[in-house]
């Protein structure tokens, strides 16, 4: 009986080891698989790029096509991330998104079962053809340069998509006269720098509509201003020095001051005192409670105009409608303190006579 215990011991012993074995063997092959799997993606990988750069057939310094009068047609779409400011002092609008530029480069097609089903690579900026897509209305004649090193997506059709982020910094005319109320229109004007319509057709994307053309999915809020709308649309147009046409993309951006702040900064001061000048010509001609009136008054209004003064350019397209009231109405309260000064001047000197 013992022996025949120890038997079927060194038998369970067996059985588990060659378990044992198995399953470390499966293990090794699928790890082996899974490594020569990843060589030879990474050998697709590798005669691809030898295919598509190193055969000297591809030229990033000129344009794609096959024929020199063919077009590139080059699909366009900003994507608004964040409004970062508006300096109204120097008229520019600084804002942050993302570039989305499409077209087609015939040099770069190949059939996917040939490399292993790899149907798209990703490829540094420097080694193909890329539109010189510029801001024309910038606040910065030397930042002709906009998308960084950023890399591209190439498909095996020959699509080229290029998703660069993106600071612009452009000029916008600036109207205070409805100050702190007021509402700006902004633009982005992008075109190509050197190639006309013939060479470069810039396009918007079709990922959009009428109503909001830049995608707002990354967008995040300015605690200054709001965003009314965005709307882009195609224009050509011409240089003095040049007979062709260029086609340009203009965004328009609508903003609005959110004006809480100036609420309670400006509107509430201006009808206090609208309400003291008043006041003013309410009480009697000779009741001396209107110099304490007026002085307060004076004071308020001096007080607004120097923080008007401070927050407002004076280069402005016009004269702010706060400004204008603020002035008329310390001129309104002088001439009411005058009268009365006056009024009671003459007052004390007949009650000596």
């Amino acid at each position: 009986m013992t022996d025949c215990g120890h038997l079927e011991t060194r038998v369970k012993k067996r059985e588990r080891v060659g378990h044992l074995t198995n399953t470390t063997t499966s293990l090794i092959l699928f790890v082996f698989v899974l490594s020569l799997n990843a060589q030879c993606q990474g050998n697709d990988m590798t005669r691809l790029r030898k295919h598509l750069f190193d055969d000297q057939r591809v030229d990033r310094h000129n344009r794609p096509v096959q024929n020199h009068t063919d077009t590139v047609v080059v699909e366009l779409l900003f994507d608004l991330a964040h409004i970062h400011s508006l300096d109204e002092w120097t008229g520019t609008l600084t804002v942050n998104g993302f570039m989305r530029l499409i077209w087609e480069d015939q040099s770069f097609r190949w059939e996917p079962k040939e490399y292993g089903d790899v149907d798209h690579i990703i490829v540094p900026q420097s080694t193909i053809w890329q539109p010189d897509v510029t801001l024309y209305n910038s606040a910065q004649a030397q930042e002709m340069d906009h998308y960084g090193n950023s890399m591209l997506y190439l498909t095996n059709d020959g699509m080229v998509h290029w998703f660069p982020p993106v600071t612009f910094r452009a000029t916008c005319p600036i109207d205070h006269k409805l100050f702190p109320f007021d509402e700006h229109s902004c633009s982005i004007v992008l075109g190509s720098w050197t190639y006309d319509t013939a060479a470069v057709d810039l396009r918007l994307s079709e990922d959009h509509n009428d109503t909001q053309v830049g995608l707002l999915e990354h967008f995040s809020e300015n605690p200054q201003w709001e965003l009314l709308r965005i709307e882009g649309n195609t224009r050509e147009i011409n240089h003095e020095c040049c007979t062709d046409n260029y086609r340009v993309v203009e965004y328009r951006l609508n903003l609005r001051r959110r004006s809480p702040f100036y609420k309670f900064l400006l509107v509430v001061p201006s009808v206090l005192t609208t309400c003291l000048t008043l006041a003013l010509f309410w009480l009697p001609p000779n009741a001396g409670e209107k110099i304490t009136i007026g002085g307060i008054a004076l004071v308020i209004q001096v007080s607004l105009l120097f923080f008007l003064g401070w927050c407002i350019p004076p280069g402005g397209m016009s004269v702010p409608a706060i400004v204008l009231f603020c002035g008329n109405s310390l001129v309104m309260t002088g001439l009411s303190l005058i009268i009365s000064v006056v009024v009671i001047n003459l007052r004390d000197r007949k009650s000596v006579v």
